[in-house]
């Protein structure tokens, strides 16, 4: 009886040998597998778990886009400090969940919140006006 090797197995060989994964397991694994992201307190991808599951359960068909809805559902539900970023990941745009520092402000500073925001927006879009009036 000879042993599988999945290093020296060819790529569609192994393709046609991974399983496919139910809707109720894939969840419980990427809920598991986000969890461990969240806890790293690091920056993540919802391609990054895919990966980190495809790794963890190689027998098993993992599709990324079943799991970047997932990720992307339940990081749009749950109240943690994590701010979202579409970054470059390898030549391809992707979400990028940060962690994000806690800012508490006091409810009276609303106004000059608001006040900053639109400050900066102004200089952001005055640099940008800038930057192509230079260019031409």
């Amino acid at each position: 009886m000879s042993t599988f090797d999945r290093n020296s197995a060819p790529v569609s060989r192994l393709a046609n040998e991974r399983q496919p994964v139910s809707s109720s397991h894939l969840h419980y694994i990427v809920e598991t597998e986000l969890a461990r992201h969240l806890q790293s307190g690091k920056s993540f991808t919802a391609y990054g778990v895919t990966l980190a599951l495809r790794e963890n359960y190689p027998m098993l068909d993992i599709v990324h886009q079943r799991v970047r809805k997932i990720v992307q559902t339940r990081m749009a539900k749950l109240a943690v400090p994590y701010r979202k970023k579409m970054q470059m990941h390898g030549g391809a745009w992707a979400m990028t969940y940060i962690p994000a520092s806690i800012n508490l402000i006091p409810a009276d500073s609303d106004r000059a919140w608001e006040q900053q925001w639109r400050a900066n927006t102004a200089r952001s879009t005055f640099e940008a006006m800038m930057l192509d009036i230079n260019a031409s």
